[in-house]
Order: C-alpha cells, then sequence, then structure tokens
C-alpha cells in the first residue's frame, strides 16, 4: 500500500521551479544516502506554464516518509510559514496512474547543447589530428510540455538542468524511481497517482 504527503508553496509571487528544486535536492540526498528506489514525486498543480505550486512524495514505505518529512529544511520553511505540510495519508483508491519522467533527450536537441557537443568533438578530432566538420542544423527541436528544474549535486557541487515531462498515458502502478523520485525513458519505470489537492 502506497502513503503520501505534500507540499504546498505558499507565497503567490514565488518561483515554484525553484522551490521544486529544492525539495527534489532533498530528496535526492536521501534516497543517495539511503540507497532506495520507492520514493517518487508528483506535481499536483503541473500546467503547461510551471510544475506548479506542490509537489507530493509518494512511496510504499511510510517510514522513508516521515524521514524525509521531518528533513530540517521541510520543518524550517513550515515554520516561517513558507510551506504547508499535509500528514502522511494513504493514497485513495480509484486515482489515474501517472509518470513524470526525467528526459535527458530533451538537452540534447537545445541549441547550446548542441553547440556543446560540436565543441567537444572538434577537440576530440583535433587531438587525433583529424578534421571536423560538423552537421549544420541550427533548428531547436520542439518537444512539448517540459519543464526544468536546476539541480544541484551534492557530491559534485555542481548545478545542472533536470528535464521533466508528464507522461499520461501509463497503463501500470510501478514504483522504481531514479534518485530524483522520477521515472526515465529506459531504466526506472515509477508511476505516481495523477493527484488534485484544493489549492
Amino acid at each position: 500500500m502506497r502513503s503520501y504527503f505534500y507540499i504546498t508553496y505558499l507565497p503567490e509571487n514565488v518561483n515554484n521551479e525553484l522551490l521544486a528544486a529544492r525539495c527534489v535536492n532533498v530528496l535526492h540526498g536521501f534516497v543517495a544516502k539511503e540507497d532506495v528506489v520507492d520514493i517518487g514525486i508528483s506535481f499536483p498543480a503541473w500546467s503547461e506554464h510551471t510544475v506548479g505550486n506542490q509537489l507530493a512524495f509518494v512511496s510504499t514505505s511510510k517510514s522513508k516518509l516521515t524521514r524525509i518529512l521531518h528533513h530540517n529544511y521541510f520543518s524550517m520553511m513550515k515554520e516561517d510559514g513558507l510551506f504547508y505540510i499535509s500528514n502522511i495519508e494513504p493514497v485513495p483508491t480509484g486515482l489515474k496512474e501517472i509518470q513524470f519522467l526525467r528526459n535527458n533527450t530533451i538537452a540534447k536537441t537545445t541549441l547550446g547543447e548542441k553547440r556543446r557537443r560540436n565543441k567537444r568533438a572538434f577537440e576530440r578530432a583535433e587531438a587525433r589530428g583529424d578534421e571536423y566538420a560538423p552537421v549544420q542544423n541550427n533548428q531547436a527541436q520542439f518537444i512539448h510540455n517540459y519543464h526544468i528544474l536546476n539541480c544541484t549535486s551534492g557530491s559534485k557541487n555542481m548545478s545542472f538542468p533536470l528535464y521533466i515531462q508528464k507522461r499520461e498515458d501509463t497503463s501500470h502502478q510501478n514504483c522504481d524511481f531514479n534518485h530524483y523520485g522520477l521515472a526515465s525513458n529506459k531504466l526506472y519505470s515509477g508511476t505516481v497517482p495523477e493527484f488534485n489537492f484544493d489549492q
């Protein structure tokens, strides 16, 4: 049986992606330390324009959710009146299953990434003594409805973009997520309920 709790960011004029990234970083630190893959995240207020002002944590382990719920960052944000944090509850039956997917393919389609890849290919060719002639394609490929969270790697202390898409055509239920609480294109197929909390 799965359980969940959710967070609502209370300030009206807030950067939802910034706060979501900080929440994801908390989860990532916990998951990496504990080496678990059964905690997923959901964005109940996801829209075309933003990840929304809510984030939910879902797991088959109520004890792991309890430990995340009591993380110092969440406690501080709640005490300062910036977060509303629900109690841990069982996931209601009958909710549709969806995925929030980390899609690294999106990064490869951006013009900036194409320039970086061309530069690396040029440097490798030059080191071998070869001539490099890149294929010129300055058209950005359109990928529908995704959001970017700028996360920080704890081990390398580097910032990186996390490209996230919502996939609604999910016909299974699975609790297998990456270290950011997301499904992936190949390895992780975790699903979360499609929550709809009053805002």
